[in-house]
């Protein structure tokens, strides 16, 4: 732990090892001392301003949560990356244009995740969005993408249909070429497997040495 840096780093020991995941974020949340609440997931890589900017915007609004729409995904056993827009181009509203895992929340939102699922369900976090919508303002950074980088290694608890379906909103190739600057920038900080080639639902984009 020191030789990383995570002196500051509490680590919280549940009362057992078959928790349901649900039940293990709200561990986390009630062992949490602050005001907001930021969902980070270790399996994947969020850029050194994602809590500033979505925070930023949290008290720009006094909203009790905030969400990304867009995000990188890379599917590191091809060493494809692409820039997943959930709003579809402005086609999805409501509910669905949220990315449920980047959530950030007021403590005093009073929310929690279900605890009664399955040990590896996902659904927590859009059932938890779905609370969310139902009790406070919720606010959403779109065309900021780069914030956060969602990894598919092939062998996680998220099924390749699921993967396929989140590509089908994959932003085009001018989309992402017009950002090209932005996401070289970025993928600096991300510890990807390289080459990598950033690529549109239409095509290739470039490449990433």
């Amino acid at each position: 732990v020191a030789a990383l840096g995570l002196e500051s780093v509490r680590f919280v020991h549940p009362e057992s090892t078959d928790l349901a995941l649900g039940h293990l974020r709200n561990v986390s949340i009630d062992a949490a001392r602050g005001d907001f609440f930021c969902r980070w997931d270790g399996g994947h890589y969020s850029h050194p301003e994602r809590m500033e900017r979505q925070l930023a915007r949290m008290l720009e609004r006094d909203a009790g949560a905030c969400f990304l729409t867009d995000h990188l995904q890379l599917l590191e056993d091809h060493r494809l990356l692409f820039w997943i827009d959930w709003t579809g181009g402005g086609r999805i509203d409501g509910m669905q244009k949220y990315v449920p895992g980047t959530a950030m929340l007021a403590r005093d939102a009073g929310v929690r995740y279900p605890e009664d699922r399955p040990h590896n369900d996902r659904g927590d976090d859009s059932a938890l969005l779905g609370t969310l919508l139902e009790s406070v303002p919720v606010v959403h950074l779109e065309d900021a993408g780069h914030l956060w980088l969602y990894t598919f290694r092939g062998d996680d608890i998220s099924a390749r249909e699921h993967q396929a379906r989140m590509n089908e909103l994959g932003a085009p190739r001018e989309f992402v070429g017009e950002r090209e600057q932005r996401i070289r920038e970025t993928l600096a900080h991300y510890p990807i497997p390289r080459p990598a080639l950033v690529v549109g639902c239409d095509g290739p984009a470039f490449a990433v040495a």
